[in-house]
């Protein structure tokens, strides 16, 4: 194989995690770039809030990690960027719920306003102009990036200070 077989491509390995949910909760992502000359870069991201979800930390974690690959020098929107998640609802809520919710006016179909719909909103809006795909992994169950995606959200989760 030659260089000029690889595609350079993104795959972004995204966790939340919540202590009581609501609660104190932490988010992390492992960004892997692999170059088009076959060189393989790898990052990891995470952050936390003290009261929260945990479907806010999923999507925060989505989130941040497209603003940080977008936000790089060189960044080139064209290439190709893998969504990875164990959460359904990262997943569907992207491609498949969102499209619906929008054209109801960000309401359910039970007539209901979209929960975390400023998140949904702002993902949709990081998304754009993107060639971005989402594909759902099981959690807990040995893929290594999804592993590490979870140490680092459950590593971020702000412990409470007692004053």
């Amino acid at each position: 194989m030659t260089n000029s077989d690889f595609t350079p491509r993104i795959t972004i390995h995204t966790d939340g995690a919540c202590s009581g949910n609501p609660g104190p909760g932490g988010w992390g992502a492992v960004i892997c770039y692999l170059h088009g000359d076959d060189r393989q870069e790898r990052l990891e991201l995470s952050g936390g809030e003290t009261e929260t979800t945990n479907n806010r930390m999923e999507l925060s974690a989505v989130i941040r990690a497209l603003s940080f690959v977008q936000e790089r020098d060189g960044f080139d929107p064209s290439i190709p960027i893998t969504i990875i998640s164990d959460s359904k609802y990262v997943v569907d809520g992207f491609t498949v719920w969102r499209p619906n919710w929008k054209l109801k006016n960000w309401r359910t179909a039970d007539k209901k306003p979209v929960k975390n719909q400023e998140l949904w909103r702002h993902l949709e809006f990081v998304a754009t102009e993107l060639s971005l795909s989402f594909q759902w992994v099981k959690g807990h169950a040995g893929d290594p990036d999804n592993e590490a995606a979870d140490a680092l959200a459950n590593a971020a989760i702000p412990t409470p200070s007692f004053a």
